[in-house]
């Protein structure tokens, strides 16, 4: 995962008026994610209005089919920050972000772990769109 590329200053630190983004798309790739777990385990993408509960439905999802839910807490982190990174009165700190990524980088080892055939791991780079 390459977020933190994109606002990234000459020097390595994060640019200001990227920080709430970048944080902020971690968190949409985890909800994505999330839900591409639940389609490959029941068929179902999540329907919560809620996304915490989709945390709840993908780790009972993960139980009823013998799969490890470890990775479901990093999930669980991201979704508990959204409404921070999103409409937080408090500027989303670096370490906010870079803790972000962290769990979104955790959360795609679980799912690569645990469904190896669900992301598709390699891409055309010469491809026109």
């Amino acid at each position: 995962m390459r977020l933190m590329k994109l606002g990234l200053g000459a020097n390595g630190q994060i640019v200001a008026p990227f920080e709430m983004g970048i944080a902020l798309l971690a968190v949409h790739a985890g909800i994505a994610l999330a839900d591409a777990v639940l389609i490959e385990l029941t068929g179902k993408r999540s329907t919560a209005v809620n996304h915490e509960q989709a945390g709840s439905t993908l780790k009972k999802a993960c139980g009823r089919r013998a799969k490890n839910s470890d990775g479901v807490r990093h999930f669980e982190w991201l979704v508990n920050k959204k409404d921070y990174f999103a409409y937080g009165e408090r500027r989303v700190r670096p370490e906010d972000v870079a803790a972000a990524q962290v769990q979104l980088e955790r959360m795609v080892s679980w799912v690569n772990l645990t469904f190896p055939d669900l992301l598709e791991t390699s891409y055309d780079t010469n491809a026109t769109t």
